[in-house]
């Protein structure tokens, strides 16, 4: 798929995150909000945001149409407020990657608080933390239409913008995520090489799973969506591989912690593994 829409609450980073993610997928970046596609239809987006809501997410949805008029791959950080009417999620479910960028209340409200964009003060000056809290779980609901959901909390630019590499590379080769935060699995090797070294993964990708009922669930879903490659016996663990669209998936068990497994291993960099796991 050529776009990927960036969706989630005011203050989450969708504009900072999707510059850099553009920049590093080579793709062009757009932005809903940019004051310049405001002026064009000749609206002045602070104005309707206070005076007229009903106006603004009309301008909203006719400046995410004329974005969408561009076929070249584009990263689009959208408004807040895009999910609000259900034309906007079908043009992007039609056109592209949906991904919800998550963050829990204390990081966002931390991050309106420190930022002086006109909508993000007037949160600040009119809801509590509760307050915030309660518009979040309300709102919610709207975003988990996303194909893909990446946390962001206590994470920097960069390794959000990888956690969106990585997923939508998955997601292009029909892995679900799922599985794999699930069952707690780790990328390495290679793979997690290149992907901190800011260059294209290879076709490679090196999963590695502590628990042996962990693997076990996780072999089976590769086993029953794609084609097996060959496995591996050895005396202290398990080693498959799979065939996934353009990606050779190898899964690894070797009964040990990950941390130690890194430590066996020939290379040294300074985050050493990828874990699906969410943060709590």
């Amino acid at each position: 798929m050529s776009k990927i829409f960036l969706i989630g609450f005011i203050g989450v980073g969708k504009t900072t995150v999707g510059r850099v993610l553009a920049d590093s997928l080579n793709y062009t970046f757009y932005d809903t909000d940019d004051e310049q596609h405001w002026d064009r239809l000749g609206f002045s987006q602070d104005e309707l945001f206070f005076n007229d809501r009903e106006k603004f997410h009309e301008v909203e949805s006719d400046i995410l149409k004329f974005i969408l008029r561009d076929k070249k791959n584009s990263v689009i950080s959208t408004g807040g407020s895009i999910v609000l009417r259900e034309e906007n999620i079908n043009l992007m479910k039609s056109d592209g990657i949906i991904v919800y960028m998550k963050s829990n209340v204390k990081t966002l409200n931390d991050r309106i608080n420190n930022s002086e964009d006109y909508k993000k003060v007037a949160i600040r000056n009119r809801f509590s933390l509760e307050d915030m809290k309660i518009f979040m779980d309300d709102r919610e609901p709207k975003y988990k239409i996303a194909n893909l959901e990446v946390d962001t909390n206590d994470k920097s630019i960069e390794e959000v913008c990888f956690n969106i590499e990585l997923y939508v590379r998955l997601y292009n080769n029909n892995i679900d995520i799922k599985v794999l935060k699930e069952n707690n699995v780790f990328l390495v090797g290679s793979s997690i090489l290149r992907l901190f070294m800011n260059i294209p993964l290879d076709t490679d990708l090196d999963f590695y799973i502590e628990m042996e009922e962990n693997y076990k669930r996780v072999d089976e879903y590769f086993n029953n969506n794609f084609h097996f490659n060959y496995d591996w016996t050895m005396e202290d663990g398990n080693f498959k591989s799979y065939k996934c669209n353009s990606n050779e998936v190898q899964l690894m068990n070797l009964l040990q912690s990950v941390d130690k497994f890194i430590d066996n291993s020939d290379f040294r960099i300074t985050k050493s593994y990828f874990s699906f796991k969410d943060e709590k």
